[in-house]
């Protein structure tokens, strides 16, 4: 799935966004409470209604899947379309028409039309790319993989391909263990992302501890363990610093996301730290078919990203509008200044609530 254009309201609190467009590459900046958050919150209520209830949202959704157009539009539950070049689905209310033409039987109107019809072949590759939405968010404590011995069997029985590992639901960190006990080349890569970020990283691998030893057929744990330049011994994952942990996941999920991810990263430098941005220049994440949408408010990430990738967010008491960065002409005029310091001088940035 590729987001194109969204426009958003939540009938109940009144919060509204108006229509936005989406690159492959979008960060969201704006004053603390602007609601960028809040944008990130509304994509998540896609994923959230295609499989429950949308009472009292309103919006219009533009995508794209494997280059073919869908738009979505709902309002509440008393009206839903969903539209391509090559069907039309529409409902009121429990009245669902397909192509124009009126089904005979009436459908429960608490459910979206994805739902509903999921199982159509027209419709199967919307349900799935919508599924694809995800939000990356990072634990502070990330604990070791523990598995049963025939789970640990049908891990390498069925998980074999990067295909099957990308599509396979499990987290990043999972998915990390299997491409280290299944795919050696997929995990290379992974490591040599992960060692030019940290050069003084010699090492990654997957570690697996028995109940009583590491060929035991109990219950086993898998954890990820680096070896350091000037250090004799492996660091366990207990020991590694959060930052460092939080950075391997990124290039996880570069690597090990199904194609057509859309990743959602609130507040990136909290969320997984100020060393992961220089990924994105590392790891060409567009081929990958993936799209991010992050948002941050710390002046080392705005900097670290052209402005050409910037949305600035505004806010009129409950009204949300986003803009691109080269619709400011002080953006793109040539300055000694860095980009956030120009960034400053838009009256609209500083003054971004009104």
């Amino acid at each position: 799935m590729r987001i194109k254009r969204l426009s958003y309201e939540n009938k109940r609190t009144g919060w509204k966004l108006e229509p936005m467009e989406f690159g492959d590459f979008n960060l969201l900046v704006g004053v603390s409470g602007v609601g960028k958050s809040k944008i990130l919150e509304a994509i998540k209520d896609l994923y959230w209604v295609a499989f429950h209830v949308g009472i009292g949202r309103i919006w219009e959704f533009d995508f794209s899947i494997d280059n073919i157009d869908y738009h979505w539009s709902r309002f509440g539950i008393e009206r839903e379309e969903l539209i391509s070049n090559g069907f039309a689905f529409e409902r009121e209310l429990a009245k669902v028409k397909i192509d124009g033409n009126l089904l005979p039987v009436d459908h429960n109107s608490d459910i979206s039309l994805l739902q509903l019809f999921s199982s159509d072949k027209r419709i199967k590759p919307i349900f799935d790319g919508v599924r694809k939405i995800k939000f990356l968010s990072v634990p502070e404590s990330i604990t070791s993989e523990k598995f049963e011995p025939d789970k640990i069997e049908l891990i390498v029985k069925d998980y074999t391909s990067l295909e099957t590992v990308q599509n396979s639901g499990y987290s990043i960190h999972t998915k990390l263990v299997i491409a280290g006990l299944n795919l050696p080349n997929v995990f290379q890569q992974v490591k040599e992302a992960y060692i030019a970020i940290f050069p003084q990283v010699q090492d990654l691998r997957i570690v697996r501890w028995g109940l009583f030893s590491e060929l035991s057929n109990d219950l086993a744990t898998f954890e990820i363990q680096l070896k350091e330049s000037g250090i004799d011994t492996w660091i366990d994952q207990v020991d590694i610093s959060t930052g460092m942990l939080k950075t391997l996941l990124l290039i996880g999920a570069m690597y090990l996301s199904s194609p057509g991810s859309v990743i959602l990263i609130d507040e990136f430098e909290n969320s997984l730290g100020v060393n992961c941005i220089d990924i994105f220049d590392r790891i060409d994440y567009e081929n990958r078919g993936l799209q991010f949408i992050i948002t941050s408010h710390h002046p080392y990430i705005i900097n670290s990203i052209p402005f050409e990738y910037w949305k600035i967010v505004t806010r009129k008491g409950n009204v949300v509008t986003v803009r691109n960065a080269n619709e400011f002409e002080r953006l793109t005029k040539k300055s000694l200044h860095d980009n956030f310091s120009r960034l400053l001088e838009i009256e609209e940035f500083v003054g971004g609530i009104a």
